[in-house]
């Protein structure tokens, strides 16, 4: 089994909202699709994008038909040894991209259960908050939650901590994943 190491960072956020994956060659980019779902922390509400080598993958393709079906294509087959950065968006109204770095590809030292996230940090945003700007928005308002105009975002935001980065969930999560795989 080939290991594609792979980093996934938000685009246009600073600081990074990011996480490093190890994910089998093998999986489907739907799979990846799934694996960044949970790694990141998204609920899969909205339709998602792969653009790699300048072609789409999607799993709706009434959406844009020229969009190839990505539970046909193996990481490995579409990603080979030679592509090292291809974007994933999420939710096209809110237009999260996610730029993936190829940091390594590998042969597993030894078993371990896949997918993985070897590291990360902070909280993924909410789900449609409003995209880049309204993150930053959500992100000023809980710094200073008592400002009348920013009580209906606090409110929204409820128990969400932006710092929270929870490897052990997310890994709990993705080994329940990579079981739903196997079977």
């Amino acid at each position: 089994m080939t290991l594609y190491t792979l980093k996934i960072e938000l685009a246009y956020i600073t600081p990074g909202v990011w996480r490093e994956l190890e994910v089998p060659g093998t999986y489907t980019l739907s799979h990846l699709h799934y694996v960044i779902q949970i790694a990141m922390g998204w609920e899969d509400y909205h339709l998602h994008l792969f653009t790699i080598n300048g072609k789409g993958y999607s799993n709706n393709l009434s959406y844009e038909p020229k969009d190839l079906d990505e539970s046909k294509y193996a990481i490995e087959g579409v990603l080979g040894t030679t592509c090292k950065k291809f974007s994933y968006v999420y939710d096209f109204g809110d237009s999260w991209e996610h730029i993936i770095i190829v940091e390594k590809i590998s042969d597993p030292d030894k078993p371990k259960n896949y997918p993985v996230c070897l590291k990360g940090e902070l909280a993924c945003p909410l789900e449609d908050c409003g995209g880049v700007p309204g993150y930053y928005a959500l992100l000023e308002a809980l710094e200073n939650p008592e400002a009348k105009e920013n009580q209906d975002l606090v409110e929204w935001a409820e128990d969400w901590d932006p710092e929270n980065f929870d490897i052990d969930e997310i890994n709990k999560s993705l080994a329940k994943l990579g079981k739903r795989i196997k079977k």
